[in-house]
């Protein structure tokens, strides 16, 4: 006896519908990696912004522990501290002094740490090795990504000290120009011929890679010279 079954129908999905359902997998798997990489962008840049931060911070305290030789912290306004420009290392280093040894005299501490604030600057101070022996290989991390530095002050030792940090982003960004309010647009720092800040694209010529940090601090040199030496 045979016995036939009318009106079923085999169960599965079509060629259609496995290619739609890959489609729609495949635009939400790039959707999370652009915003993957969108975060990764975002928290580096955050990342240069808080080490930039800390780096004019720690210059500010130097030159207060050291007021009478805040001239000598000053640099030029547009090539400042950098890469192509960078502090000699001092000839006395103060970290070694003992009771054997005289201590740094005031000058000799402006140039030890200058030098030891721009290594920082350019990441000198945190270092990863790799390997061992004749392989062995050292790479530097931390500071900041082709960075620049300027400090000025009209007055010094008294006055306001204006530091200035540059740095070159991860993205470009629009120009700021004059009619944006903010120390941070005026300044010149590393805005030389030898800008590093220049968007590699022809199409991005109307942005910048440059980022910028300024701070501002009066110091008093504690030497009754300044016209408010209470301030600190």
């Amino acid at each position: 006896m045979t016995i036939r079954m009318r009106g079923a129908r085999a169960g599965g999905f079509t060629l259609l519908e496995v290619m739609i359902t890959l489609f729609v997998i495949g635009v939400g798997l790039l959707s999370v990696a652009g915003l993957q990489t969108l975060s990764k962008k975002s928290n580096f840049d955050a990342m240069q912004r808080t080490i930039a931060a800390a780096l004019a911070q720690d210059l500010i305290e130097r030159i207060r522990t050291n007021p009478s030789q805040g001239a000598g912290y000053l640099t030029d306004p547009v090539s400042g501290i950098s890469g192509a420009n960078a502090p000699a290392a001092p000839g006395v280093d103060c970290n070694t002094a003992n009771s054997s040894a005289p201590a740094c005299t005031p000058s000799q501490v402006v140039s030890f740490d200058l030098y030891q604030w721009s290594r920082a600057l350019f990441g000198l101070v945190e270092s990863v090795t790799t390997g061992s022996g004749a392989s062995a290989s050292t790479i530097y991390t931390g500071g900041l990504s082709e960075p620049t530095a300027c400090i000025v002050n009209p007055s010094a030792p008294c006055g306001i000290y204006t530091v200035t940090i540059v740095w070159r982003g991860i993205t470009p960004v629009a120009q700021a120009t004059s009619a944006d309010a903010g120390t941070a647009v005026a300044t010149s720092c590393g805005t030389g011929p030898n800008n590093p800040y220049v968007p590699p694209s022809p199409a991005d010529s109307g942005k910048t890679m440059r980022r910028v940090m300024v701070v501002q601090t009066v110091i008093d040199d504690h030497m009754n010279t300044c016209a408010s030496p209470s301030v600190r």
